[in-house]
């Protein structure tokens, strides 16, 4: 049985993209079950980064909360 699956580049390659707090802009996953996000790294050296998916119900976020993944 077909299930729709959705690819997303979630953070595009950066220099030190996690010297820092970063934000993805809210995607729409409404008409999908399955979803993979691309997180990619830049040449960069500074920084570490914790990821955490975040469920929200409108845009700009208003309500969030953070939802289990798997990686």
């Amino acid at each position: 049985m077909y299930k729709p699956y959705h690819v997303v580049n979630a953070l595009s390659p950066a220099a030190d993209a996690f010297a820092g707090t970063v934000f993805t802009d809210v995607i729409n996953l409404r008409n999908w079950e399955y979803v993979s996000f691309l997180i990619q790294c830049g040449a960069g050296v500074v920084g570490t980064s914790t990821i955490t998916v975040e469920a929200c119900d409108d845009t700009p976020p208003t309500n969030t909360g953070a939802i289990p993944f798997t990686y």
